[in-house]
């Protein structure tokens, strides 16, 4: 009856077998799953990077329109500086005038009733 059974050692034998088959396809497995993820790694770094480049090509472009621009501003305030230096000036020409003008007319009318 010794011969009608699987002795212990073969087993042993076919369960190590089944093991090293079993590691095998897992293994396979999980290169085919890290093969997709290096994948999509490298796929994210290409896109992330190039994002990166527009980005700051973009920053740049803005901060050097930035910056024209308040070399504009700075213009355009100076040139309203002087404006309100004329009209200020305008003004007191024009008080001054008024004040003569009436100075005159008080005279002429001091001058017509006598």
């Amino acid at each position: 009856v010794i011969g009608a059974g699987v002795t212990p050692i073969q087993k042993v034998l076919q369960l190590l077998q089944e093991m090293k088959q079993k590691g095998i396809s897992e293994k396979e497995a999980e290169s085919v799953r890290f093969s997709a993820f290096d994948q999509w790694c490298g796929d994210q770094k290409r896109v992330k990077t190039d994002e990166i480049i527009a980005g700051t090509e973009r920053i740049e472009k803005l901060a050097a329109g930035i910056e024209k621009d308040a070399v504009h501003i700075a213009k355009l305030t100076d040139r309203i500086e002087e404006f309100e230096e004329d009209i200020a000036r305008w003004a007191k020409d024009h008080k001054s005038t008024t004040d003569v003008r009436n100075k005159e007319a008080e005279d002429y009318r001091a001058t017509s009733t006598d």
